[in-house]
């Protein structure tokens, strides 16, 4: 139920995309234990799915993995690669912190203030982030 409302909207164009009719019609004509089955083993593609998946489908999943063994290969080969430094990073994934991310700052801004903050940046007229203010 949890799914249903935080995705209701989804759920809704998926249905009528996939089985050409709304939830409420198919909900009268099936019952909901069909429903749910429908809403489960909706398409890879749909609307519900890639937002659970953040957008990254088995394909984009499947690429990022390709990209990453060839950085691997390709490291392997160097003098780094050879001593077993600088290993490279592997392609950042939705849903997955990487050992290295790291966190700036611990509060919160508003969207006003990011602007503010990314527009002095690209000036140059704002402070620099220091190890001080970076925590890991």
């Amino acid at each position: 139920m949890k799914l249903l409302r935080e995705h209701r909207e989804l759920i809704e164009i998926d249905l009528i995309r996939v089985y050409g009719a709304r939830f409420a019609d198919l909900l009268e004509e099936h019952g909901p234990r069909l429903i749910a089955a429908m809403v489960v083993h909706l398409p890879d593609d749909s609307a519900l799915m890639r937002e659970l998946a953040q957008g990254w489908g088995l394909q984009d999943q499947l690429l990022a993995g390709i990209f990453d063994r060839l950085a691997e290969a390709n490291w392997q080969r160097t003098e780094d690669g050879q001593k077993g430094n600088n290993r490279p990073n592997p392609l950042p994934r939705p849903g997955v912190k990487s050992e290295n991310s790291q966190q700036l700052g611990s509060g919160t801004m508003s969207l006003t203030e990011a602007r503010h903050w990314v527009a002095e940046r690209r000036a140059g007229t704002g402070t620099d982030i220091t190890e001080e203010t970076t925590t890991i």
